[in-house]
């Protein structure tokens, strides 16, 4: 694992490169131009999508709505990805059909993004439908394991001795030591 890592990790280093070296080489407003897209970018990021996925998230884990514990990843996943789609298709589907050149944006972008929401849309259902039916066949309503109950735990079969309690004192030491001593 630790091959790859490096080898995605120097590849994409060595684009980062490549890409600074062709900003500073094109033209010399570009420059500015590229940082205050960035600083757009950071702005719209951590004002805007950040708290969005905060408040859905919230809003999924009210009380009220009680879903099975699949379903929130899931649902939650499948909201990220379309609010990324809408934050960077929006400026192309407000700038369609305006501007001297019409090759600039040749596309129908209102119908392209209404497709990805709509495939985002279908993706997350069909994950939330096999999930569901994941569950039933497994016996349980949610992703987790069944809590162990008793002395049967993590690889403890119904007949072991239970072990005493870590980091409390047993009872026969409780008793012992609520004894004065003499």
């Amino acid at each position: 694992m630790t091959t790859v890592r490096w080898t995605l990790g120097a590849a994409g280093a060595v684009l980062l490169i490549v890409g600074c070296w062709l900003l500073l080489d094109t033209r010399s407003g570009t420059v500015g131009q590229v940082l205050l897209w960035l600083a757009g970018a950071v702005a719209v990021h951590d004002g805007l999508l950040v708290p969005s996925v905060l408040l859905v998230g919230l809003g999924l884990r009210m009380p009220r709505r009680r879903l099975p514990g699949y379903a929130f990843g899931v649902l939650r996943g499948g909201l990220v990805v379309a609010g990324s789609l809408t934050l960077l298709a929006l400026p192309l589907v407000i700038r369609e059909g305006q501007g001297r050149n019409p090759s600039v944006l040749p596309l129908d972008y209102a119908d392209n993004w209404a497709a990805l929401v709509a495939g985002t849309a279908v993706v997350t259902l069909v994950l939330l439908l096999g999930g569901g039916v994941r569950a039933r066949v497994r016996g349980r309503t949610s992703g987790r394991a069944p809590r162990a109950t008793g002395a049967e735990g993590p690889g403890r079969r119904s007949g072991d001795r239970a072990a005493p309690p870590v980091g409390r004192r047993s009872a026969a030491r409780r008793t012992r030591s609520a004894r004065p001593r003499r």
